[in-house]
């Protein structure tokens, strides 16, 4: 195998990654059109070769800066956008299995979940920096069965006959991939008025 390496990104290229003899390069660039929740901690690097890579067995490996927090992430920029990517803590860097080439950096989200009402027992839920991980709902802090609600990615919608008509201490939670969770609590269920709140994990 082989290694290229830049001060901040590496990629260890394994032995029959190609099917015969390669050129592969680590090119670096700005960070271009992160979103608003995505931090750049590094360059932006585009691991390319002329020829077909079989994505067997080889690395990607980003150096974490020193203070990072625990919500940097590698993330890969494909249809359009920053896509978080899987990754591994190793030795003061954050790996991942090189499964195709492509653009790499590596960024921070440190940015809770948006939750927003769109009626009484509806409401919609977005992360435009590492994705959803999780979606919760407690009645007075002990979760909803499943069958409470519906989650289909983008909108949850409250069964109200599952729901207790005294019910005051109703609360969805969204939690992304790096750890950020949203929060918003129903103050009263027969009132569309909502106490929302974010908080970061630590």
């Amino acid at each position: 195998g082989k290694v290229i390496a830049h001060a901040d990104m590496r990629i260890e290229i394994a032995e029959g990654a190609f099917a015969d003899d390669a050129v592969i390069a680590l090119l670096p660039s700005r960070v271009d059109h992160p979103g608003p929740e995505l931090i750049p901690l590094s360059p932006a690097y585009t691991a390319h070769s002329p020829q077909s890579y079989a994505g067997r067995g080889s690395r990607l490996r980003a150096v974490l800066p020193n203070g990072s927090s625990e919500r940097a992430g590698i993330y890969r920029y494909a249809e359009g956008r920053w896509q978080w990517v899987e990754s591994t803590h190793h030795s003061g860097s954050l790996q991942v299995e090189l499964g195709q080439l492509g653009r790499y950096a590596l960024m921070e989200d440190r940015t809770p979940p948006r939750i927003v009402t769109r009626d009484e027992y509806a409401l919609t839920i977005a992360d435009a920096g590492s994705g959803l991980a999780q979606v919760e709902v407690f009645m007075a802090e002990v979760p909803l069965s499943p069958s409470a609600y519906e989650w289909d990615g983008e909108t949850l919608t409250l069964d109200p006959s599952y729901i207790p008509a005294a019910n005051s201490a109703l609360r969805v939670q969204a939690t992304d991939r790096s750890g950020n969770v949203g929060n918003l609590a129903f103050s009263d269920r027969k009132s569309t008025r909502l106490n929302s709140s974010h908080q970061i994990i630590s």
